[in-house]
Parts: structure tokens; C-alpha cells; sequence
């Protein structure tokens, strides 16, 4: 007797490897997603405290400016040295308290506040705080 379709067994086992290697590439996908943010989050706070250095070092203002989609770090008003590209599923809310922070010459900034990264992927927020008595920079992860 031939045989003209697929019996119950063989489709049952081709869904459940489909759906298991579909499971797989997810969860890799969302793996390389939070890599990505905490090394960008990690990144941002390395250039906070190039500017708090560079700003002791030589004694000029040094800038740290957010926008939506990226922050830049700049001697006082002129182009920037180092700009920060959020990527596609990364922003910055306009209303931070951290939208522009001011190095004047030593490590402490003159007003300090929060730089706020949402990733709307993985749903996870980076509040990147930067003091204003001491310019210590503390980075606190949050779920949304």
C-alpha cells in the first residue's frame, strides 16, 4: 500500500523542531538585545566620567548633552568629541533631569541629575545618576 501523506506522527515532530528552534533564535535575539543596552549604558557612563576627567585634567568646561537619540560629550560649546548613538530601540525622554550636565574644572558638577535610557524591546530602563557633591556616577536597571 502506498503511501500519500504524512501521518499525524511526522507532522506532530516537524512542528514541535520548528517551534523549538523558533523558541531558540528568540531567546538569542533578546540575549544580544540586553548585551547591547548594557554595553551602550556602560559606554555613556564611561563618557560622563571622560568629561569629569578631561575637565579636571585641563581645567575647562566639559558638557554632557542629551538629546532623544543620542548624548554627546563636548569642550564646553564647541563640536563634540565623543556622540552616543541610542540605536533603533533605544530613547531618552525629553523631560530627564540630566539633559545637560556641566564639568567647570573639577570632578563635582555644578548641578547634577539623571540621564534616563528606555529600551522599548527588551522593556528595561537605565537611570544613570550623576551627584552633584561628589560627580560619583551610580547606574540603577529597571523593568518597565
Amino acid at each position: 500500500m502506498k503511501q500519500k501523506g504524512f501521518s499525524l506522527l511526522e507532522v506532530i515532530l516537524v512542528m514541535l523542531i520548528l517551534s523549538i528552534g523558533t523558541v531558540c533564535v528568540h531567546t538569542h535575539t533578546l540575549y544580544v538585545e540586553k548585551m547591547k543596552f548594557d554595553i551602550l549604558v556602560k559606554e555613556v557612563e564611561k563618557g560622563i566620567k571622560s568629561a569629569q576627567y578631561m575637565a579636571n585634567i585641563t581645567g575647562r568646561e566639559y558638557n554632557v548633552l542629551c538629546t532623544e537619540k543620542k548624548v554627546y560629550i563636548r569642550p564646553g560649546y564647541k563640536k563634540a568629541v565623543y556622540v552616543f548613538d541610542m540605536g533603533k530601540n533605544v530613547v531618552i525622554p525629553r523631560d530627564i533631569t540630566g539633559k545637560q550636565i556641566s564639568f567647570n574644572g573639577r570632578m563635582a558638577p555644578a548641578k547634577g541629575g539623571t540621564i534616563l535610557l528606555i529600551n522599548t524591546a527588551l522593556k528595561k530602563e537605565a537611570r544613570i545618576t550623576i551627584r552633584v557633591a561628589t560627580g560619583k556616577t551610580t547606574i540603577y536597571f529597571n523593568k518597565l
